[in-house]
């Protein structure tokens, strides 16, 4: 089983929401791993809405230390712990997928980004 964690703008509207339900429905449509296993942290603040922000970030980190692969969410360049969460997950040598270069391949433009 490998496990992926979704990386990318997060607030509280319910776009937020859409986007990351949005990412997870497509990596297991497209099947980016055998079993993937999806984590999204929109989610645990249905489960844990109490915490602050550091602590979700607190969570976050430990969740990419486990993790296969860094899956990151259209609109992750606007967020600043998107970018420390990709750049945490490059160093301990995590797979980096981006969301626009599987929507570009699909097209059939092979020139994105993808590490």
């Amino acid at each position: 089983m490998q496990v992926i964690y979704l990386s990318g703008k997060i607030d509280t509207t319910d776009e937020a929401f859409d986007t990351y339900a949005d990412a997870e429905e497509f990596i297991k449509s497209y099947r980016l791993f055998d079993g993937d296993r999806v984590v999204n942290l929109t989610r645990m603040r249905e489960v844990l809405p109490a915490l602050s922000s550091y602590q979700y970030r607190a969570i976050a980190f430990q969740f990419i230390n486990i993790c296969a692969a860094i899956f990151m969410v259209d609109g992750w360049k606007q967020s600043k712990t998107a970018k420390l969460e990709l750049e945490y997950a490059k160093s301990l040598g995590k797979k980096v997928l981006y969301q626009d270069y599987f929507k570009k391949y699909r097209k059939g433009k092979t020139n994105a980004n993808h590490e």
